[in-house]
């Protein structure tokens, strides 16, 4: 969670496309809807290209006084996001305690500096509508990226899978194939994939960087029930295959994460393989696709996972009964890097601990929703101890301590900011519909087994 408005397409946590195959109407309607000040509430499915659509606007709005403020959300609440607000201006704790003040406060923000606003990532409705109601000016522009329609005080904007024609030049420029390539050696894997952006980005990168040809990746592919979502999970798995088990191994302890991104110190922390040897398998995996490097300004990077292939690693480890002890490994070692950042009053520990806010919060959420509420009080008292010398205060995060306390203590939330519920994900290797959607289980699920020795494998000892 570290804020900063953003005034440089090089510093956008997702880099636009280019070319945008398929997408120009789609673009030019955005973005006359942004300019004008509109609300838009963009969703589709989960890799049909939410993000690179609303990174392709923000490319727009970057150079104009009030950049970009892109928050990658997840599950905040109204006081969460006005603290956002706060912290992206430099505005690190407000000397009040009430509310609407602080709500106030982030709406004269954004009155004040216009700028692009874009949420992304899991928000409830009730919060959202909450959030746009007491903090955004009139007329102010908001992108907010989901997977389902919502009715609501915003403009809803679809995003489809691409066209045949559009899937094929998309494909041929990621892969980088030549005008030679025959379209009837393509048609296989086209008919296949039905337009899904993820799966063909995927894909093309085992072709670029992998080593094997279109043919025989196209033979890896296993059956899976009709639905681009779902075939890109095939792809997924294909390309799994070709991964050393070192690059399966830690990719499957990032897709078990209680969020998609994570920078490597907590990563090193959590896997126990050190900062030094991380970046190279992190690299692999960033060119095989199966994660994103995401670079804030002058910061280390993040790395990103994407919610199908977190779907992907998860189906594997719940299959072998092995995604409950990693989520519990994870949670335990997080504890361990907050009790080491949180032990004195430091101004470096503090960006540590801030730079993993999200990953905090996800843990916070996981331990209460198993009844780990011992370790939820230990992770409250951590972040609180040291009376106002700690990252909470230092760094603005007061609405996410109170958020903490109320998920601590149980106390009853307003409407439309509980907490969701932690559901076992992707019980079935092909479950692929957002949580918000009924699943639809194929009839004869496909079952994949995973290599166990992946996991033990991602050890300080094999992989340095």
């Amino acid at each position: 969670m570290l804020e900063k408005p953003i005034h440089s397409v090089e510093v956008l946590p997702v880099t636009p496309p280019n070319p945008l195959f398929g997408r120009a109407g789609e673009l030019k309607r955005l973005r006359d809807l942004v300019a004008a000040g509109d609300v838009v509430w963009l969703y589709g499915a989960s890799g049909i290209g939410r993000r690179g659509l609303a990174a392709s606007v923000a490319a727009q709005f970057v150079e104009r006084p009030g950049g970009v403020l892109w928050f990658p959300v997840y599950y905040d609440d109204v006081l969460m996001l006005s603290n956002r607000v706060a912290r992206a201006y430099g505005i690190s704790a407000l000397a009040t305690d009430d509310i609407p003040t602080q709500l106030d406060m982030a709406q004269a923000l954004l009155e004040q500096n216009r700028p692009l606003l874009i949420l992304d990532g899991p928000l409830s409705v009730g919060v959202t509508t909450q959030f746009l109601k007491q903090c955004i000016p009139p007329h102010h522009p908001v992108i907010i990226t989901s997977g389902v329609p919502v009715d609501g005080h915003w403009t809803i904007f679809q995003l489809d899978k691409l066209n045949d024609k559009d899937a094929e030049q998309f494909y041929r420029h990621a892969a980088q194939l030549d005008e030679q390539t025959r379209t009837a050696l393509l048609a296989p894997f086209l008919h296949y994939i039905q337009g899904h952006p993820l799966g063909l980005v995927v894909a093309a990168k085992q072709i670029t960087n992998a080593n094997v040809t279109q043919t025989h990746f196209t033979s890896l592919l296993p059956e899976t029930p009709v639905g681009p979502e779902n075939r890109t999970l095939g792809v997924l798995a294909a390309a799994y295959g070709l991964l050393d088990a070192p690059a399966q191994g830690l990719f499957l302890l990032l897709g078990s994460l209680f969020t998609d991104r994570i920078g490597i110190p907590l990563l090193s922390a959590i896997s126990g393989v050190s900062e030094r040897t991380l970046p190279g398998i992190l690299q692999h995996l960033v060119n095989r696709g199966f994660c994103d490097e995401v670079h804030l300004a002058d910061r280390p990077p993040f790395y990103r996972v994407h919610d199908l292939a977190r779907t992907f690693a998860r189906s594997r480890l719940q299959a072998q009964n092995k995604l409950e002890a990693t989520r519990n490994r994870i949670l335990n070692n997080t504890m361990k890097f907050v009790k080491l950042h949180a032990g004195e009053p430091d101004p470096t520990a503090y960006d540590h601990l801030a730079r993993e806010m999200d990953n905090l919060w996800g843990t916070a959420r996981y331990a209460a929703t198993t009844q780990q509420f011992a370790t939820l009080e230990t992770l409250f008292k951590l972040l609180g101890q040291h009376g106002t010398q700690n990252v909470i205060h230092a760094r603005g995060y007061q609405g996410f301590y109170a958020l903490l306390g109320r998920l601590l203590t149980s106390q009853s939330e307003k409407p439309g900011q509980s907490i969701k519920p932690f559901v076992p994900e992707a019980t079935q290797e092909f479950k692929t519909l957002p949580p918000e959607l009924p699943p639809t289980p194929p009839d004869e699920p496909v079952r994949m087994v995973i290599d166990t020795e992946a996991i033990r494998t991602l050890s300080r000892e094999t992989l340095e």
